[in-house]
């Protein structure tokens, strides 16, 4: 005998096999999932509402479904009744709320909200500023230090400087200063031990080029020279800047009570040991210059009459 039970939402009779007893099944009227429940349990229910049938004598007649292996459906007057009482009250979960139906959606398309599109629009800008920020900062530090080092560059060029020393034998007429000393030392500190004047002297032979005092100097940032038979020299300085220029005449002498100045003696000290021994009694000329480009220097030694 199949157990007759009503849906637990639409009140729907339903009649089903006593072997189903505890499945779950779906209401075929409304979808409800909901368990059978057992035959004494759906008796139970069908009797409280005998009360109820002589009042609803005139209720339109609907139809059961019977959950089997093939569906039967038989005419019998619908009973409306309280929910019968289940052995296992189980949660249902409520239907889905309808929807209003959107337009599908094109292929290839993805649909954004307006906000998420704001915000988006937001970060794009956000990281424009900032590379465009970024770039500039890169760039202008890229260009300073390209102008520093065109700069440095500049300043490490090597500068000519050229000249003709002179000076009076009695004559009246003047002739090269052969021998004589032209030295270029960088102004600013000293260099950390001082250097000998052996071999820098005019009355020194001429020095190598490859010699210790020669490359003593080189290192110091110097440069060194000597005037031939008709007193034209010539040297390169190693980069532009200011220098201190020493002449030191091979021929033309000082008197013998005349001491070099105090303040170039003081200069010389920084850079050479004995420093008044590199002029000794010979007449000189001692200089600051600013050697930006090729230089001529010139500069004649009078004769100093004798006591």
């Amino acid at each position: 005998m199949p157990i007759r039970f009503y849906c637990q939402r639409c009140r729907q009779l339903l009649s089903i096999a006593t072997r189903k007893t505890g499945s779950e099944i779906e209401c075929p009227k409304c979808g409800l999932p909901q368990q059978v429940p057992s035959e004494e349990a759906a008796q139970a229910a069908m009797a409280m509402l005998q009360g109820t049938q002589a009042a609803e004598a005139d209720t339109p007649e609907t139809e059961w479904t019977v959950y089997d292996e093939l569906p039967v459906v038989v005419k019998q007057p619908i009973r409306p009744a309280p929910s019968p009482p289940s052995p296992e009250p189980r949660e249902t979960s409520p239907p889905p709320l309808p929807s209003e139906s959107a337009p599908p959606v094109p292929e290839g398309m993805i649909l954004y909200s307006r906000r998420t599109l704001h915000i988006h629009a937001m970060l794009f800008l956000v990281v424009g500023v900032v590379g465009f920020g970024a770039g500039y900062l890169i760039g202008r530090g890229d260009a300073s230090v390209a102008l520093r080092a065109e700069r440095e560059e500049v300043s490490k060029q090597r500068v000519l400087i050229e000249g003709r020393l002179t000076h009076d034998p009695g004559t009246g007429e003047l002739a090269g200063d052969e021998g004589a000393v032209i030295l270029a030392l960088p102004t600013g500190s000293g260099p950390e031990e001082k250097l000998s004047v052996l071999g820098l002297r005019p009355q020194d032979p001429l020095p190598e080029e490859d010699g210790t005092a020669m490359r003593a100097i080189t290192r110091l940032g110097g440069a060194y020279a000597r005037a031939d038979a008709s007193g034209a020299f010539s040297l390169v300085l190693p980069e532009q800047g200011r220098y201190y220029l020493l002449l030191v005449s091979n021929h033309a002498t000082r008197p013998a009570e005349s001491d070099i100045e105090e303040l170039d003696a003081d200069i010389l000290s920084r850079y050479f040991i004995n420093a008044p021994g590199l002029v000794g009694r010979s007449q000189y000329r001692m200089t600051t210059e600013q050697f930006d480009d090729q230089a001529q220097v010139g500069f004649s030694f009078k004769k100093v009459p004798v006591d």
